[in-house]
């Protein structure tokens, strides 16, 4: 049966800028640079070298893709580790085989109304934090640092806020006591408040340490069913 390789990107064409991978013969529409290998490949041909039909077809969010794959409409997923994560504690058996990204880059702050209150983890207790969508990689994180610092999920509160401008929003206006940026998000919150407070940042070999007890943490990874995971390598020509 052909199936198809879902990734949490658009990728109907891919263009190379200085800034990473862009969608279409005008490049626009950005692809997060953790899924461009995957989409180099496909241009430069990797895929059909080496036997492989691949389709690749993109979602609206790394959960999705799990998704797909425990639904089993793909053969092979792209997404963050978390994902593989969650799925393990809710008792699937994914295996993880490509890291295409490793480091992270992810921010644990505080909103500017709350700075002075909440001045380090432990703080957190009964605090409501915002994260992009329940059940996302975002409240792993948050979850994760709660836990390390010895809160349980019952002292904390997680609602959905949304990304970028939507996330720093709900900060702005006190709608959150704390929540968890990603990516250029971060850097534009410190620079509208640069005395902004933050409590772990994931960039940093501190941070890391910090939220996931590690030096090095896989970010993007190709996972897999690991029942199919022996029928994907032995196929000459599986379609991901």
């Amino acid at each position: 049966m052909n199936r198809r390789w879902f990734l949490s990107c658009p990728i109907p064409l891919v263009s190379l800028t200085q800034n990473g991978c862009n969608r279409g013969a005008s490049g626009s529409g950005r692809i997060p640079d953790e899924f461009c290998p995957v989409l180099i490949a496909e241009r430069l041909g990797m895929y059909e070298k080496h036997g492989l039909a691949a389709s690749i077809e993109d979602t609206k969010g790394t959960t999705k893709t799990t998704q797909a794959l425990l639904g089993g409409s793909v053969d092979v997923a792209g997404g963050l580790f978390e994902n593989t994560l969650s799925a393990a504690a809710q008792g699937q058996t994914i295996t993880s085989f490509v890291t295409l990204m490793s480091g992270d880059s992810r921010a644990l702050v505080v909103s500017p109304g709350k700075s002075n209150k909440i001045r380090r983890i432990e703080d957190l207790r009964g605090a409501l934090i915002g994260v992009s969508t329940i059940g996302s990689p975002n409240q792993f994180l948050a979850t994760s640092i709660a836990h390390r610092h010895a809160l349980s999920r019952r002292e904390i509160s997680i609602v959905a806020v949304g990304v970028l401008s939507t996330a720093i929003a709900a900060l702005e206006h006190d709608k959150v006591d704390a929540g968890v940026l990603s990516g250029s998000a971060i850097n534009q919150y410190k620079k509208r408040h640069p005395d902004a407070r933050i409590l772990v940042d994931t960039g940093t070999p501190t941070g890391m340490r910090e939220a996931f007890g590690v030096d090095r943490y896989p970010t993007a990874v190709l996972y897999a069913m690991r029942t199919g995971f022996e029928g994907i390598r032995k196929r000459p020509a599986v379609s991901l």
